[in-house]
């Protein structure tokens, strides 16, 4: 590598005093500067390599002279950076900071400062390669070889001779980029640097604490209080739920890099279920006609039914029984005529059988007049009955149904 400084000892001498006077404080810190920097590239001269270290060192004596020149504007000073730009290869900022000299130097002695100026923009033409920067989003700030003093921005069209550069690229919102990389020569270099937005941060409270926070069908941020959760530029919906409460939405539109408190936000208790209301009564269901040939419905058996029915079982008993004893004792009468020879003995025998016979029909007899008195009940008790269920039939078909109950909720 070319130094543009041959010794540093000996620049203040290229420039005549502007307007420094001894004991100024200022100016004797900017004295002071001046002999640092110039000690600490001696040394970087006698080693005789320039590696990554040496020009970061080159770098940091450069900010030494900004501050000299800062604290004293004397010409030397900017001097020794329009000499130091052009040593790290940065010619644009060399280029700038010898046209910022010839603007401070008197005119009568201007003529070293032209020359050296157009000796910058002869190499600018020749030797440098080009590096074209562009970035998204636009105009970010462009910082070559971390010199902040001279900024360019985006999209930008650089010089550098060949070497190692260092570009660092920031915007507002964005995360700041560094691009370090070695020029090997003469040429064109595109740069394209697409800048990520910085996350914003949202704190979000709500009453009562506790309330789990999430994206839906995304990501859980944490719960309430939730601070510094960290989201994308843009509109997000994000949903807080409290076991007992009813889920609260919140849309939010950020910004990159936006700081936002949000709350406390109420969540509502949930209300409890509804109880569940009674069916509505509707008519009372009526059993269809029986269709032509089919019977209806039988009947229900109550009480009537079944004394009606033993009645008439009873009365049949009866009746069958007399049947059975009347026949019976028609037998024995004629049993006894047939043999009744007219003799003492078979008299008394005939007068015997007979007497029996007629026990058995008087027997009879009262068994028929049982069954018909049984037959008489059973008949009315089924008549009553059917009455009754009829009456029964007709009072529900009457019947008005009753509204449903009222059901207070609180």
């Amino acid at each position: 590598m070319l130094f543009a400084l041959a010794s540093l000892a000996g620049l203040a001498a290229l420039l005549p005093p502007r307007s420094e006077v001894a004991g100024e404080p200022l100016c004797t810190e900017a004295r002071q500067l001046n002999i640092e920097a110039t000690e600490r590239y001696d040394v970087i001269l006698q080693d005789g390599q320039v590696g990554s270290e040496e020009r970061t060192e080159l770098m940091a004596i450069r900010e030494l002279f900004r501050q000299a020149f800062q604290r004293c504007p004397e010409p030397k000073y900017l001097h020794n950076l329009v000499l130091l730009s052009e040593d790290l290869g940065t010619l644009d900022t060399a280029l700038l900071y010898c046209l910022s000299l010839l603007e401070l130097h008197e005119p009568a002695t201007g003529g070293k400062e032209r020359a050296l100026c157009s000796k910058l923009e002869q190499r600018r033409t020749t030797e440098a390669a080009v590096l074209q920067v562009s970035t998204s989003p636009p105009s970010a700030r462009l910082v070559l070889d971390r010199d902040g003093e001279k900024v360019f921005t985006a999209p930008a069209t650089l010089h550098v001779l060949p070497g190692v550069h260092r570009l660092e690229i920031a915007a507002p919102g964005y995360e700041e980029r560094v691009w370090e990389d070695t020029v090997a020569g003469k040429g064109v270099l595109e740069l394209r640097f697409a800048l990520s937005p910085l996350p914003a941060r949202v704190s979000i409270s709500s009453e009562p604490a506790g309330a789990v926070v999430h994206i839906p069908g995304s990501r859980e941020l944490g719960r309430t209080p939730l601070v510094g959760a960290e989201l994308a530029p843009g509109r997000h919906v994000l949903l807080l739920e409290h076991p007992g409460h009813e889920p609260f939405a919140l849309s939010i539109e950020l910004a990159a890099d936006e700081r936002r408190e949000i709350g406390p936000l109420v969540l509502h208790p949930r209300p409890p279920p509804p109880l569940p209301s009674p069916p509505p009564a509707g008519p009372a269901a009526v059993p269809p006609a029986p269709r032509a040939g089919e019977q209806g419905p039988s009947p229900s058996w109550g009480p009537g039914r079944w004394l009606a029915t033993a009645s008439l079982g009873g009365a049949v008993a009866a009746a069958g029984l007399g049947v059975a004893l009347h026949l019976e004792a028609i037998a024995r009468s004629e049993e006894a005529g047939a043999g009744n020879d007219r003799t003492p003995s078979s008299y008394a025998h005939a007068r015997s059988e007979y007497g029996a016979a007629v026990e058995q029909a008087n027997l009879a007899i009262g068994l028929y007049v049982a069954a018909g008195v049984l037959t008489a009940t059973g008949v009315l008790l089924l008549a009553m009955s059917d009455g009754s269920t009829s009456s029964a039939e007709q009072s529900a078909r009457r019947e008005v149904p009753l509204a449903p109950a009222l059901v207070l909720r609180f």
